[in-house]
């Protein structure tokens, strides 16, 4: 079973050490990662169990494996176009929009009625079960 999944959040650095820490918190050992090959990545993967592949984008859109980062490229796009429409967001509101964000892509993924009545009732579901 492939699961896609992805996490938004601000970071103030890029460091290994700041990614390393990122990593353990929210990714189980052993998931593939595949990245640009930002300098911090290779090891950060390393010390979390993390299987790391690397697409040089100077040298193509795909590795001699037929890897690619499309996936987080064309989230990364959809993220931007949504960030224009709203004519840009106040730094202390970023944080808010991240969360709206993933939460359309992750839960109501449609733009359709009934894909968002069902992500609402979603939700519902899960604070439901906080109590």
């Amino acid at each position: 079973h492939l699961e896609r999944d992805f996490i938004l959040e601000i970071e103030e650095n890029r460091r290994t050490e700041t990614i390393a820490d990122f990593f353990h918190e929210n990714i189980k050992p052993g998931t593939i990662i595949k990245s640009d090959g930002y300098p911090s990545y290779p090891l950060a993967c390393r010390n979390n169990e993390l299987h790391h592949i690397i697409v040089n984008h100077s040298d193509g859109f795909t590795n001699d494996d037929g890897d690619h980062t499309n996936l987080i490229e064309n989230l990364w796009c959809h993220f931007k176009t949504e960030l224009r429409t709203k004519r840009g967001v106040m730094r202390d509101k970023m944080e808010d929009f991240i969360v709206e964000f993933s939460w359309k892509k992750k839960i109501v993924k449609e733009k359709n009625n009934d894909s968002f009545v069902s992500g609402f009732l979603r939700i519902l579901e899960i604070f439901s079960n906080f109590n």
